[in-house]
This record gives structure tokens, sequence and C-alpha cells, in this order.
């Protein structure tokens, strides 16, 4: 007998943030009560915890243009270059 995941599929994908955050918006561009009153602003810190975590570039353009949707005007999170290591000179630039 196979043993079923503590978590549904639908659980799953309303975890992930890129998710939540189109949920929200289109919850209150539907109806403005259906979603939290602060909704921007729990945009803007999930937009920097996704910064912070040096989440996915797609996951904080979504979480942008909810924001942007909603009328929030303040300066969007940028994410930080991912970790490159020093590489070598290409020989071309060695002389």
């Amino acid at each position: 007998m196979e043993r079923r995941s503590s978590k549904a599929p639908s659980a799953l994908l309303l975890g992930r943030p890129e998710r939540v955050a189109t949920l929200l918006v289109q919850a209150h561009l539907a109806d403005r009560t259906a979603a939290p009153p602060n909704l921007i602003a729990r945009l803007r810190d999930m937009e920097q915890v996704v910064c912070q975590a040096r989440g996915d570039r797609q996951t904080l353009q979504v979480i942008a243009s909810g924001r942007r949707l909603l009328g929030d005007a303040e300066d969007f999170a940028t994410p930080e270059p991912a970790f490159e290591p020093d590489l070598p000179a290409p020989a071309s630039e060695t002389g």
C-alpha cells in the first residue's frame, strides 16, 4: 500500500511565493475586501525575503508586477548578483 504525502498537491502550489502573490493580487482586484488590507506591505516583505534568499528572478518579477497592479510606487527590490568565482582572463587579454 502506497503512503500519501502529508501535503496535498494544492498545498504545494499555494506555498510558492509567486503563486501566493498572484492569488492575493487577483483576489484584491476582483474584490478589495477579499485580500488582506495590508497586501502591498506583505508583497514588499515577500519580495525582500525572496531577494535575501537569492530566489528566482521570475518570482521577484511576479511579486513586482503584483505591486505595480496594486499601485505601489515604492522602489522595487533588485536581487544581488549570484556569486561568480574569479575566472582567469581570456587568452586574448593576457597578451
